[in-house]
């Protein structure tokens, strides 16, 4: 069970970490690059069916995505009831 609450705790952390990434220019070529690549291949997975069902939010010129929200708030949640 605790393996469990680590894993959730994690992947929580690592949506948190490509949310807040997404927010500053990155390099293709530095460090940064690599960190993203990687939260994009754990994330993605479990965000891209999700955008299907719940397209970004159009508000003038920008798009806001729910879905990595929706994400953490269900594995924070599922995080709370098990551990």
């Amino acid at each position: 069970m605790v393996v469990l609450c680590w894993i959730l705790l994690l992947y929580a952390l690592a949506f948190l970490a490509r949310a807040l990434l997404s927010w500053f220019p990155i390099r293709p070529d530095g460090a940064a690059a690599t960190v993203a690549g990687g939260l994009m291949m754990v994330t993605d997975p479990i965000l891209r069916p999700l955008r299907r069902l719940l397209r970004p939010l159009r508000v003038g010129a920008v798009a806001l995505d729910f879905a990595p929200t929706i994400v953490m708030v269900v594995l924070f949640y599922l995080r709370a009831r098990i551990c």
